[in-house]
């Protein structure tokens, strides 16, 4: 599994569905928004699969990612300038409960 890093990347900080501001991330957690920040303004994104994820270009600087569907897909993002930048990303289910009752007992 790839993760989303800030090396050579335009990417400032990834906002998760809990409010954390991360440098990278290892997977999506399906049906939670995900927010992108980025230095550079954005000119457009494309994605894989588009039934795993719904990304929408919020305020020119910022992608806010809804994963939808268990799966892997890439994400690519083309900037003003004309460069663009690849994101590998996964979606996975929400395994906190689990994790939560296993640190329980």
């Amino acid at each position: 599994m790839s993760s989303s890093t800030l090396a050579k990347s335009n990417l400032d900080y990834i906002e998760m569905a809990d409010g954390k501001k991360v440098a990278s991330i290892e997977h999506l957690v399906k049906w939670t928004h995900t927010r992108f920040v980025f230095n550079k303004d954005i000119k457009r994104v494309a994605v894989g699969h588009e039934t795993t994820l719904d990304v929408q270009v919020v305020d020119g600087r910022e992608i806010l990612i809804l994963a939808k569907k268990l799966g892997r897909t890439s994400m690519m993002v083309w900037y003003q300038d004309n460069r663009s930048e690849t994101f590998l990303l996964s979606v996975t289910e929400d395994y906190s409960v689990l994790e939560n009752a296993l640190k329980d007992i």
